[in-house]
């Protein structure tokens, strides 16, 4: 992961997250946290853990996703209805289904779209969010929480 500079106290990143190459990181630290150099690199260091905790446990992220928020759930739930009254599930233009979605197939569409870091002097705060190729969020995001302690909770569906 490269870090590019903006303006302190903000940086840029782009790393690769679940085999999507772009994924935008954007770091922020506290406006009133005046951080040195080796604290931001510090920081840095911890940043980039939290990354690979991400990497490392799609599965776990993904069941905790699927579990919660239902979103699975109610995608089969539209293409079975769909299905039963006009033989097909359309949605949109290019969202076609003639069976339900499996759940690897769910989990298989499921992208790191960007992760959202915040500093300020106590804790490091990540958030990120997950989107779907095809679309089956339906033009929304998915916002998931992590703690100091990689303990995820979900922050809603958004957009």
């Amino acid at each position: 992961m490269k870090i590019t500079y903006r303006d302190y106290p903000e940086f840029e990143a782009v790393a690769k997250i679940w085999n999507k190459f772009d994924t935008e990181i954007y770091i922020e630290f506290d406006e009133e946290l005046e951080a040195t150099k080796e604290e931001q690199k510090k920081y840095f260091q911890k940043i980039e853990e939290k990354i690979q905790w991400i990497e490392s446990h799609k599965d776990l992220i993904l069941d905790t996703f699927i579990e919660e928020e239902g979103m699975f759930d109610g995608l089969n739930d539209m293409i079975r209805e769909k299905i039963a009254k006009n033989g097909i599930a359309k949605f949109y233009d290019d969202l076609v289904f003639e069976k339900e979605v499996s759940e690897g197939e769910f989990k298989n569409a499921i992208e790191v779209l960007s992760i959202d870091f915040y500093i300020d002097g106590k804790e490091l705060t990540c958030t990120f969010d997950l989107t779907a190729n095809p679309d089956y969020f339906f033009g929304h995001i998915a916002t998931i929480e992590l703690d100091e302690d990689n303990q995820i909770e979900m922050g809603g569906i958004n957009g």
